[in-house]
This record gives structure tokens, sequence and C-alpha cells, in this order.
């Protein structure tokens, strides 16, 4: 869905001959999209192409795990047991 409407954002922003030249606020009320994103988009095709500014950057983050694999073992071996006497779960 981002990848259409960044498409067609690009795509009526075009003023080249024959394109719609269409104005950042037509393009925001037609598309429901902010005024800062098309500015986004429009400064990623020029800096770098029509095609990084259609696709998503990869994730740079790394995600740590909270817990090894030994706790996780208990903690699903401790789920996965019996409730206790006098209690339902």
């Amino acid at each position: 869905m981002r990848d259409l409407t960044y498409a067609r954002i690009l795509l009526k922003a075009n003023e080249g001959e024959g394109g719609p030249a269409w104005g950042d606020e037509q393009i925001a009320e037609a598309f429901d999209v902010s005024l800062s994103t098309i500015g986004r988009v429009r400064r990623q095709a020029v800096a770098e192409g029509v095609e990084a500014a259609l696709q998503r950057r990869p994730s740079s983050r790394v995600y740590t795990r909270k817990i090894d694999g030994n706790l996780e073992a208990h903690l699903i071996a401790v789920a996965c047991t019996p409730a206790p006497a006098g209690r339902d779960r």
C-alpha cells in the first residue's frame, strides 16, 4: 500500500512533458497524506533515485535477546505444567 501511494505521489508530482504537475496540497488531499510525506518522497527520489524512494530501507536496528535459551525453556516448561492445587490455571 505504501509503495503504491509513493508511486502515485511521484506520478502526480511529475512536472515533465505530459506530466500532471500537481501541487503538494492537491496531492495531499487526493491521497490523504501529509505535506511532509510528499516532501520526503520527492527529496529521496531526487537524491537517491525513484527506486530508492519506492522501496523500504532494511532496518538497521539490532534486537538483543532478553532471555537465553535455558530460561526460555524453563518458562515454557512452567507454563505447560498443570495448575497448582486450588488454582484453575
